[in-house]
């Protein structure tokens, strides 16, 4: 599951919580092993579009810090 579909379940589900997950690519969607992970609160009265806006800012804060420490070496990738 991926874009508006995930917004949309994390809503529908109740859940508070919603993140973002970095995996290593493997030849099924999501199931390489995880790099990195954080996590936001769902906010009261929250919708597709706000979530969607407020994930997509953390997934690329995310991104930038998950390489920075692969490139420094403090997350060691397999080889």
């Amino acid at each position: 599951m991926y874009g508006d579909n995930v917004h949309r379940a994390v809503l529908e589900s109740g859940q508070q919580i919603t993140g973002v997950t970095i995996h290593l690519v493997a030849e099924e969607y999501d199931l390489g092993s995880i790099i990195a992970q954080t996590k936001i609160a769902i906010s009261p009265g929250e919708c597709i579009e706000s979530l969607k806006a407020r994930v997509l800012e953390l997934e690329h804060e995310l991104y930038v810090d998950t390489l920075s420490k692969i490139a420094t070496g403090y997350i060691q990738l397999p080889t």
